[in-house]
């Protein structure tokens, strides 16, 4: 439950995240999931498949690639989460199959560990995070999880001695099995995340466990900043047990609010935020660093993110309707300071004068997000527009043909069969519009996800054939031209989603090398574009994306090149 929660954060977030259930014997992460999946994609090979494909077991799976096994998860986030299944578990033979698969033989005899360690470095080039629900460690499929796979292993577990030892063990031993890993390694982070805990109800239990927790498993935070213990961080991260998502596979992450202190999905958003900035010292300061805090650097962060938000409102008043636009990261920025803001005022450290600064403040968050329904409603307004609009010359269409029927004098008839041709031309557009607008912010979704994995990849190819430019130039230069690709790529993605190749005109984007290699690469990027699109989209979705790129490639040499 925590990892599909986390995930949906994530993909709130903007991070591209990709989500495994490596859970072989006991599956079911899809589960969290099956409202926003199809049948027919459920019905994809999972891991297990792909492992047998490599072992060569089933010829017709013989080609199989991770990218075959992808289901696209859209839970209404800023960038779909990205589903792999274990396999398809209702199949009859499902249980056998894993029974049979002997991870031993897969190791030894078809060198699974290098498969393995090339599906790790695809994933991390590919996603922001990969998110992989394994089994406790103690299986050979769960040892993998916990020793070759991991930058960061959560051990999940629950207050009770069992559970606490029990993660103990499995620390111990993926530490101590990394030392004899044929692949270099950092040293693995290891995040207790206490879970199901109630401290309400048993409030001196509660702390006497939290207690028990943190001094058992304080070895596992050589991470931490000094200034900072594990029944700090214990008591920030735990997540409390709520009765209702003790039934069913529910998601709080969407069904809750992030700002309810005391909800399920505020402590996941504390998970996903160390996780998407990779536990850096900040992110650690703004969970803990509470009593930290003296009554000036509180008013500070108060008034800070009060001029933040008024900041946000200015710009809001400063765009047309045209042109409409937030800053989400500076959204997100916000949201994250008054969550920290909230967490003090719950603790007491916020005095009567900055207790009022704080409801004028959360006033103005009221007014924001009534401003985010209306976004939502205009949006479904514009929606429903046009969707009138097709009914109603559907209407008129079929009005013309039966008083075309009626009419016998041929002067009118001859009128009206124009009209109708012209209106029947009119919802051909429309409908044409509205399909391709679907389409495009398909295909556009489908490229962002993937540009800068594009951009790198095919920015190094598109150089090494032009051995005299590569040979010249520093590192710096070659990652500067790599990210201006990825600039590029964006572009494309704005072409892509609002219909209007005019933004690719001036995009504002120097040329760091030679208008040669920028070609060279975008043929690149075309071609493995349309090699690597899923089949669910059309040959003319295709066409605008192919198109789009041409339309790019024929601007650049009209591109001013960087000094």
């Amino acid at each position: 439950m925590a990892l599909a929660n986390i995930a949906v954060l994530l993909s709130q977030m903007g991070r591209r995240v990709l989500v495994v259930d490596w859970d072989l014997e006991a599956p079911g992460l899809d589960q969290y999931f099956k409202k926003y999946i199809s049948p027919a994609e459920l019905s994809k090979p999972g891991l297990l498949d792909l492992f047998l494909a490599v072992e060569g077991v089933n010829s017709n799976l013989s080609e199989l690639t991770w990218r075959d096994l992808i289901i696209e998860v859209d839970v209404e986030g800023r960038c779909p989460i990205s589903l792999i299944t274990s396999g398809q578990k209702h199949d009859k033979g499902y249980i056998g199959r894993v029974v049979q698969f002997n991870w031993e033989n897969f190791f030894s005899e078809f060198d699974g560990g290098e498969y393995i360690e090339k599906l790790r470095n695809e994933w991390r080039e590919e996603f922001d995070l990969v998110l992989i629900d394994s089994r406790t460690g103690i299986t050979d499929s769960g040892g993998v999880c916990t020793i070759q796979m991991p930058d960061v292993l959560v051990l999940v577990f629950t207050a009770n001695s069992q559970s606490i030892d029990g993660i103990k063990e499995i620390a111990l031993s993926a530490q101590k099995a990394r030392q004899d890993l044929a692949y270099d390694r950092e040293q693995v982070l290891f995040f207790p995340l206490l879970s199901r805990f109630d401290s309400r109800a048993e409030f001196e239990v509660s702390q006497k466990w939290l207690k028990c927790a943190s001094e058992s498993l304080v070895d596992f935070y050589d991470w931490l900043p000094e200034t900072y213990s594990a029944y700090d961080f214990l008591e920030q991260t735990k997540l409390p047990h709520i009765a209702r998502f003790s039934f069913g596979e529910e998601l709080p992450a969407i069904d809750q609010r992030i700002t309810d202190p005391e909800g399920l999905s505020h402590a996941y958003q504390k998970t996903a935020e160390l996780l998407a900035n990779k536990f850096s010292e900040e992110s650690i300061h703004r969970l803990l660093g509470l009593t930290q805090l003296n009554e000036d650097s509180i008013s500070a962060l108060v008034i800070a993110a009060k001029e933040k938000a008024e900041s946000t409102f200015e710009e809001l008043e400063k765009q047309s309707l045209e042109i409409l636009q937030v800053d989400a990261a500076k959204i997100e920025k916000v949201n994250s300071d008054l969550q920290f803001i909230a967490d003090l005022d719950r603790k007491g450290y916020l005095d009567d004068r900055q207790q009022n600064v704080f409801s004028a403040l959360k006033l103005e968050v009221y007014f924001l997000l009534k401003f985010d329904e209306s976004l939502e409603r205009l949006r479904s307004a514009s929606n429903t527009i046009l969707e009138e609009i097709r009914i109603t010359l559907i209407k008129k269409i079929e009005f013309l043909k039966i008083e075309g029927e009626k009419i016998l004098d041929s002067k009118t008839l001859a009128h009206l069969v124009p009209e109708r041709k012209c209106k029947e031309s009119e919802l051909r557009a429309l409908e044409n519009f509205i399909q391709e607008l679907k389409e495009t912010g398909r295909i556009s979704a489908w490229i962002d996800k993937r540009r800068k994995a594009l951009s790198k990849r095919f920015g190094h190819e598109a150089l090494k054939a032009f051995p005299d430019i590569e040979n010249t130039i520093d590192s710096d230069r070659v990652s500067y031209f790599c990210f201006s690709i990825d600039q590029f790529l964006e572009q494309v993605v704005h072409c892509l989603k609002w219909g209007r190749y005019d933004i690719l005109d001036s995009p504002g984007i120097p040329l760091v090398l030679d208008c040669c290699v920028y070609e060279r690469a975008f043929y690149l990027i075309k071609e493995a574009i349309e090699k690597d699109l899923p089949t669910r989209f059309n040959q003319a979705s295709r066409n605008l994306a192919n198109d789009c790129i041409d339309y790019l490639i024929a601007q650049l040499p009209f591109y001013e090149e960087e000094e």
